[in-house]
């Protein structure tokens, strides 16, 4: 990029060849003035001097159009690593969310289940007291009812922290009240094979799409120190203007075009070889990272099914627990 700035200095001095140049500078210097004596001893002279510089590389090695790529890369890196911040938080409310809401129908299966056990003690007993049965039976009923009241104390004590966890994930006080709107109800959600799980996954997970933006992050610097062989030509401009008391001075100007080229960089080499590792070391970062999305992603579907499975067989369940109790009640 052009690169300009602007400088003033006040000098004064005897020295002889500020004192030649300066005047030469000023527009002052005079057939007097090669006098060996005033050239050898010359007085002090003062010398103001307004510049004005630019600098602009006319071919640069290809650093900025490097620079630029890098921070392109960098840019998408952040904004994924937003998106993904974005995602889990998303994912944690509606898993605590949810989580609340199960939380809260638990205490109700948990409260019946107190009314069943009571019953259950209170038939129980009767039955003892008209000599129908042991007083074992009348224990085991007791601790039936203690163990479904400490159901009951857990599910509420989980259901407090479930609820402080969602206000602290909402960005509220721990204490905050919360009405729950949700409900529990069977859904099918459909998903495709494993494979096309899998892919969709690599395609959209923000963490790999980073990690590769991480490898490519790495080859644009490696290649940008490679290309630092090449010549670097910069052209540059100046004027200026001196004057002995701010005014009635002379101007002047440089232009010019610079050429630099690097015959040896002892450190270069091992630059270039540390980036291409660096490469390296992201490339196998983003193996590792494919690897475990794979992983995540073959867990999650068999949790899926799992969960399809264990909830056709809690219907059966409730379905036979259900007639189990009719049963009992009809004695």
């Amino acid at each position: 990029m052009p690169f300009v700035q602007f400088s003033q200095s006040a000098i004064r001095s005897n020295n002889p060849v500020f004192v030649f140049g300066s005047l030469l500078e000023q527009g002052r210097f005079g057939a007097a003035n090669f006098q060996v004596d005033l050239l050898n001893h010359p007085n002090g002279i003062f010398n103001f001097r307004s510049l004005v510089g630019a600098q602009m590389p006319i071919f640069d090695q290809y650093q900025i159009r490097s620079r630029v790529r890098q921070a392109v890369a960098a840019k998408s890196q952040a904004e994924l690593q937003t998106e993904a911040i974005r995602q889990k938080l998303r994912f944690d409310v509606i898993n605590t969310y949810y989580g609340a809401v199960l939380g809260t129908e638990m205490i109700k299966v948990r409260s019946e289940a107190i009314r069943s056990a009571e019953a259950n003690r209170k038939k129980t007993k009767d039955m003892v007291d008209v000599g129908m049965t042991t007083e074992a039976d009348l224990l085991a009923a007791e601790v039936e009812l203690a163990n479904a009241t400490q159901n009951r104390l857990e599910a509420e004590n989980d259901l407090v922290t479930t609820l402080a966890t969602l206000n602290i994930t909402l960005g509220d006080k721990p204490e905050t009240q919360l009405e729950l709107t949700g409900d529990l109800r069977e859904k099918y959600f459909p998903v495709d094979d494993r494979d096309a799980l899998i892919r969709i996954a690599l395609e959209n997970r923000p963490d790999y799409q980073k990690a590769e933006l991480a490898v490519e992050n790495g080859r644009i610097q490696t290649q940008a120190l490679r290309d630092q062989k090449l010549p670097r030509v910069d052209g540059f401009g100046n004027f200026g203007y001196s004057s002995p008391y701010i005014a009635n001075g002379s101007s002047d100007y440089t232009v010019g075009v610079n050429l630099t080229y690097t015959i040896f960089d002892a450190r270069r080499k091992s630059r270039t070889q540390q980036a291409a590792e660096a490469v390296s070391m992201a490339e196998l970062e983003k193996q590792n990272l494919a690897d475990a999305i794979r992983l995540d992603v073959i867990r999650s579907l068999q949790n899926y099914s799992t969960a399809r499975g264990k909830i056709q067989v809690s219907i059966k369940s409730t379905a036979y627990a259900e007639e189990a109790l009719r049963i009992v009640q009809d004695r």
